[in-house]
């Protein structure tokens, strides 16, 4: 496969964008998906690992098009957590069967907070 295309605004605006679309779905359908997998059922961890996910699709994805903007993963966290937020007030008054819980918007924060941290701390390291 082609160096190049991990490079790419593209690929990564795509991968950020699809995931996205799909944390959105799923958290206003009226009946998602149960996982019947230990550890992995539970609602917090799927919440914390999807916008952790999710945050460093948004922070690569900007990473490609301004490489020289210090503050990007933090406004990659900070915009999701947003979008995190908003869905959840959607949540709320959907009235199909969903409930707004601050514990989701909580594992969200965790989540983005230690994708941001750790992305940070692999940079550090990576300079010289």
């Amino acid at each position: 496969m082609n160096r190049k295309i991990f490079h790419s605004a593209a690929f990564w605006g795509t991968a950020c964008g699809s995931w996205a679309m799909l944390v959105l779905i799923l958290s206003l359908a009226p009946h998602p998906p149960k996982l019947n997998i230990p550890y992995l059922s539970w609602d917090k961890f799927q919440h914390a690992s999807a916008y952790a996910l999710l945050t460093f699709l948004t922070g690569r994805s900007w990473i490609c098009i301004r490489p020289r903007w210090s503050g990007v993963w933090w406004w990659a966290g900070g915009c999701v957590l947003v979008f995190g937020f908003c869905l959840e007030l959607l949540q709320g008054g959907m009235r199909l069967g969903r409930h707004a819980d601050p514990y989701d918007v909580l594992a969200n924060f965790l989540g983005i907070l230690g994708v941001t941290l750790l992305v940070l701390f692999w940079r550090k390291l990576q300079r010289p």
